[in-house]
């Protein structure tokens, strides 16, 4: 079953998240904000079995001259080894019959069959328990790319597993 966490920029997704792993268990990451006065500085990919972390994404004006980018959006760019690290290991899971598990957050790259593209496609296809975090502004786009009819959407930490 596919799981969908939802909410606005900002609406406690990635907290949902983390509070449904600890409930459950499973594995996967999340992608923690930081902060730098009123402007996103980076984003910190957690795997959450291990908490093992790595910076996944970071802002052009922050970015250090040795930054690996595997990809942009906007002013935004995604490091090529953290994103080899998230699809590996989420290959592994799946192969594995790891459920359920999480990624966080599927975005405007993989409405464009890019970013986490094959490994969204993957887990979906895999008929594991999976649970992703979507915008609310692009769930319609989500469900479209990935052929999603049967799903639920988790509106609060304790919403939507049976487990």
């Amino acid at each position: 079953m596919v799981h969908i966490v939802t909410g606005k920029i900002n609406d406690r997704k990635t907290t949902r998240m983390i509070a449904l792993y600890e409930r459950l268990g499973g594995d996967g990451f999340v992608s923690l904000k930081t902060m730098k006065n009123d402007t996103v500085h980076s984003y910190t990919a957690q795997r959450l079995s291990t908490g093992e972390q790595r910076l996944l994404i970071i802002r052009d004006a922050y970015m250090p001259e040795d930054f690996n980018s595997k990809e942009n959006i906007g002013p935004y760019h995604f490091e090529k080894n953290c994103v080899e690290w998230i699809e590996s290991t989420l290959k592994t899971l799946v192969e594995e019959r790891v459920e359920p598990l999480f990624l966080d957050e599927v975005g405007i790259l993989e409405m464009h069959d890019q970013g986490f593209a094959n490994t969204v496609k993957a887990m979906v296809d895999s008929g594991l328990d999976v649970c992703f975090a979507v915008r609310e502004t692009l769930l319609p786009d989500f469900l479209k790319q990935y052929a999603i009819t049967d799903y639920r959407l988790i509106e609060e930490e304790n919403d939507g597993f049976s487990h």
